[in-house]
């Protein structure tokens, strides 16, 4: 059913964090002819909920070089994108790159909006004390912060999907507890967020926080993981990234990655895990409604606004109007 968190309800159709940028603006390419003819920024999200691109506590260079704003990238076409615009496909390196939470705190647009909405954080130190103390700061600023927000509600979620997080396996189970403490100091909802790829013993040990609300199983297919056909996308099993300079191979998004979400999904289910959020490959209505049918309160989507937009309008609403009849069912 729709998304309820702490009995805030979220809606069903959600964006992935980073679709609609910091503030809900579309990236430039998709202002552009043909991409502008359905409508841009809010009005072709419209009946979505907002969830903002991830956050660290310091500014985070990543591979994008930003306008003087800070938040807008300087190339149309980014270089640490690949699409491919006939399959539906997305493999990204953007690394996270951000202005850091302070800054973007203080331009007040988070501040202002009035429906409850996602703020996306993820730490970048390299090693596990590092990125506890990132989390304790960054938490220390939202405490201070989030108060005067006029959103009846803000979940906190937590990136733990990237390829470019930096996370190791040894002090995975640690790192989570920890951070969820932390975190759970603001009192919000508390969502982590997954690759599908993700072991469903990850997701049990989160979801078994206390502090956790629901998990997010949406986030990009990391470069190489098992059960894509890398070749038949790219025509080639080496990532082109790396052949355009880049060091991380990338995160997929897109069509082919939408049975491993399924699958996830249904096994979270299975487990008694939930709420969930589910997506990485939606491009239709029949598409959101497997990912509804396989055990999702809600979806997110986002690489179809750049490559099918014109789909948008069916999914959010379709999606809507499914869920709100399986809620009186």
């Amino acid at each position: 059913m729709a998304l309820t968190l702490r009995g805030i309800p979220f809606g069903s159709v959600i964006n992935g964090p980073g679709a609609r940028g910091f503030n809900g603006e579309d990236h430039q390419l998709c202002q552009r002819l043909p991409f502008n003819l359905l409508g841009t920024g809010d009005k072709i999200w419209w009946g979505s909920t907002f969830a903002a691109k991830g956050v660290s506590y310091l500014p985070n260079r990543g591979n994008v070089k930003m306008r003087e704003d800070g938040i807008t990238p300087e190339e149309v076409f980014l270089r640490c994108i690949v699409a491919k615009p006939f399959s539906g496909h997305m493999l990204n390196a953007f690394k996270l790159t951000n202005p850091g939470i302070v800054d973007l705190l203080d331009r007040g647009f988070w501040r202002e909006r009035q429906e409850p909405f996602f703020l996306q954080v993820f730490a970048q130190s390299e090693d596990l004390e590092g990125r506890l103390k990132e989390m304790e700061a960054l938490t220390g600023v939202l405490h201070l912060r989030l108060g005067d927000f006029r959103a009846p509600m803000v979940a906190i979620v937590i990136n733990y999907g990237c390829p470019s997080v930096k996370l190791r396996d040894r002090d995975f189970y640690e790192e989570m507890r920890c951070t969820f403490d932390i975190l759970g100091e603001l009192k919000r909802p508390l969502v982590p967020n997954f690759s599908p790829v993700e072991s469903i013993e990850v997701l049990c040990s989160a979801a078994a926080h206390p502090a956790v609300d629901a998990l997010w199983i949406a986030n990009t297919v990391p470069w190489g993981s098992v059960g894509i056909d890398w070749l038949g996308i790219f025509g080639s099993n080496r990532s082109p990234l790396l052949d355009r300079g880049f060091t991380n191979r990338g995160g997929l998004s897109g069509p082919a990655c939408l049975r491993l979400t399924l699958r996830k999904l249904e096994e979270a289910k299975w487990f008694g895990l939930g709420p969930l959020i589910g997506g990485n490959g939606i491009q239709s209505l029949s598409d959101a409604i497997e990912v509804f049918e396989a055990g999702a309160d809600a979806i997110a989507i986002a690489t179809v606004r750049t490559l099918r937009p014109w789909r948008m309008r069916d999914i959010i609403d379709g999606a809507k109007a499914y869920d709100l009849r399986r809620q009186v069912v």
